[in-house]
């Protein structure tokens, strides 16, 4: 890899200078390309139309029977009129067996409601009716529950006109169906006292009672939620109070409290009123739309002389669901006016909007979206399978020719552009320390009479010091050559590792003024299996990169932590650190980071650094952060296991000089 991002300029003129073969074969492929596309769009242009009628029948199809389906299914919603005392079952039987159905209520009627008086109840006191009710409750209070129940059972079957004892019967007897468990004969006694009261137009307190104990027996969630509304619609209309411990007062199952409003609120009673005048009290109504997953409908029905208000609450979008073979490719939406459906959605184009009106009060409008990649779905899918998919491998072997052909010249790109600006560097780096000798030299050879004796020391130490320098540079350059003909090999003896450390450390001392080198070493000497010119030329290497790549206070702590079978070995410099995303490249040849165009360097070290490393069995790592520094950990075993030991096909070449 680069270091840095290749011009794109040069690529080209590159490709035009020097391989022109590879762009007259780009040039034939892409032309080969363009009047394949050409044949290919002319093969399909018959099959598109051909396909585009085929897939309005079947989106007509799904639409018209989607249609059908909810109009059926809501006309379907036939009560049970033959007995006034169980038409409320019906309704709960409706909900379970129907999960379209959010919640159906009865709604009450706002004229001729009654109200018992204390006046009415004394005077049914004295009646025959009511010794039976009080036979019952003696029998009750002495949990004689069967005597109870059948005194309870005839009042409630014959002595229907005396309202205050036939409601105290039911009461009584739903009493005993709870203190006995009777769960399925409570459920029916609570439909029925529900449906007396309704009938007759009651108000009073022993609804709510009734639609508590419903609400507690029954399970399904619509029906939980129907008896909440329901509740919510008698206390507001009747003035009854819900007391705050029973299950029927909590809100939290409503899907949205707008609904209770809404069902509770003036303005509906008002609209109510507008299509019962309007409807002449017949049939199912579609009503008003509260949102996609709310259209509200009215169904009146008689019975025996009275018309029944049923409000249905239908989720639009579940009916639509229940249609759709695949929900991704088809989508309905639901409106009271046509104008408001937008021609396209982010993924969905419209593709129909019918009249799906139930009664006559208000028209109710469904809209068809198609998945906007549907139709091109149906040409994949359908004729010309294989002329598609022939065509997509031709594209995809012309793409990868493409591909690797430009892969082999920007591969020779750049190793042209590695090779010149590593001959540009390492002359550099040759040039700078041949170059203070020189004048050094120059110095001493002019003024030789002149400078004293320290000063002629000081000079020849500095001449020596830079020929080290420029050893260490030379010998990177003979390891990679050696590596790349695969000739290194390294010589392994019993060292002192803290003797070796320390040798590059002092170099460094003399040589790099004003940089700070601090060791924490362990007091015992470490001896370890290794190449001793191979590990200094490590050392060398990484502080000589800590000395480069810090600011201008230059700080290294070295630390060694002695473990049983190997040695541990932290670099940590307080330098300019290294880019998260160029961590994963430092070792790789010639690699130099973004931020390092003005520090010099071969891009050599780390890679010579991590290839030595190794030949010692042993692993290195880094961690940096920009601008916090750098931490290299070195782990090196002390004894060598199934070493290879080569020789050297040459003499081994003096390191330090």
């Amino acid at each position: 890899m680069i270091n840095e991002k290749n011009n794109i300029n040069e690529i080209f003129k590159f490709i035009i200078t020097e391989r022109k073969s590879f762009l007259i074969i780009a040039i034939v492929i892409i032309s080969f390309l363009l009047i394949s596309i050409f044949f290919y769009n002319d093969l399909i242009k018959e099959e598109r139309t051909f396909f585009q009628n085929r897939i309005i029948a079947n989106f007509n199809t799904k639409l018209d029977s989607t249609l059908s389906f909810i109009s059926k299914s809501i006309l379907s919603l036939n009560l049970d009129t033959q007995s006034n005392l169980n038409f409320y079952s019906s309704i709960l039987n409706q909900i379970e067996q129907n999960y379209f159905i959010n919640f159906a209520i009865i709604f009450p009627r706002l004229s001729n409601l009654i109200e018992i008086s204390q006046k009415e109840i004394e005077e049914e006191t004295k009646q025959d009716a009511y010794l039976g009710y009080l036979s019952a409750l003696s029998a009750y209070e002495n949990k004689k529950y069967p005597l109870a129940e059948s005194y309870l059972l005839e009042n409630i079957q014959t002595q229907g006109n005396f309202l205050y004892t036939t409601i105290e019967s039911y009461r009584l007897l739903i009493q005993i169906y709870q203190e006995t468990n009777n769960l399925s004969q409570l459920s029916i006694y609570c439909n029925k006292a529900l449906s007396y009261i309704l009938f007759n137009n009651i108000k009073t307190p022993f609804l709510i009672e009734i639609l508590e104990i419903l609400y507690n027996i029954n399970q399904n969630i619509n029906i939980k939620r129907s008896i909440i509304i329901q509740s919510y619609l008698f206390s507001k209309i009747y003035s009854l109070n819900i007391p705050e411990n029973y299950n029927i007062s909590k809100k939290t199952e409503i899907k949205s409290k707008y609904i209770l409003d809404y069902i509770t609120s003036q303005s509906f009673q008002k609209e109510y009123l507008t299509l019962k005048s309007t409807v002449n009290n017949s049939g199912i109504h579609f009503f008003s739309l509260l949102d996609q997953n709310n259209a509200i409908f009215i169904n009146f029905f008689p019975m025996n002389s009275q018309i029944i208000t049923l409000i249905y609450s239908f989720d639009l979008e579940y009916f639509s669901q229940l249609m759709l073979d695949n929900l991704k490719s088809y989508e309905f939406k639901f409106s009271i006016n046509m104008d408001e459906f937008t021609k396209e959605t982010e993924a969905y184009t419209l593709f129909k909007v019918s009249d799906i009106t139930i009664g006559t009060y208000r028209k109710l409008y469904m809209a068809l979206y198609v998945r906007n990649s549907e139709l091109l779905g149906y040409l994949s899918q359908k004729r010309y399978r294989i002329t598609n998919i022939a065509f997509a491998i031709l594209v995809f072997l012309i793409f990868i020719t493409i591909l690797i052909l430009f892969s082999f010249t920007l591969k020779e790109f750049t190793l042209n552009k590695l090779k010149s600006d590593f001959i540009s560097i390492t002359s550099h780096e040759l040039k700078t320390p041949i170059t203070a000798m020189q004048l050094m030299l120059e110095t001493i050879i002019d003024r030789y009479q002149s400078l004293n004796d320290d000063k002629k020391v000081e000079y020849l130490t500095n001449i020596f010091k830079e020929t080290e320098r420029l050893l260490f540079l030379i010998n990177n350059l003979l390891i990679y050559s050696r590596n790349e003909k695969n000739r290194q090999s390294i010589i392994i003896s019993n060292v002192n590792l803290y003797q070796i450390l320390s040798d590059v450390v002092e170099f460094f001392k003399i040589d790099k003024k004003f940089m700070k080198i601090y060791i924490d070493f362990p007091e015992n000497d470490i001896i370890i299996e290794a190449d001793t010119h191979s590990l200094k030329q490590v050392f060398y290497n990484l502080i000589d990169n800590a000395y480069k790549y810090s600011k201008d206070e230059k700080v290294l702590e070295i630390k060694v932590i002695d473990e049983k079978n190997y040695v541990k070995l932290k670099f940590k410099d307080n330098g300019i650190g290294i880019n998260s995303k160029e961590l994963p490249y430092i070792f790789e040849k010639f690699y130099r980071g973004s931020e390092t165009n003005f520090i010099p360097g071969t891009g050599l070290g780390l890679s010579l650094t991590k290839s030595i490393i190794e030949m010692h069995q042993g692993k290195i790592t880094v961690s940096s952060q920009e601008n916090m520094g750098t931490e290299f950990t070195i782990i090196l075993p002390k004894k060598q296991k199934n070493l290879k030991r080569r020789l050297l096909n040459e003499s081994k070449e003096n390191l330090t000089g």
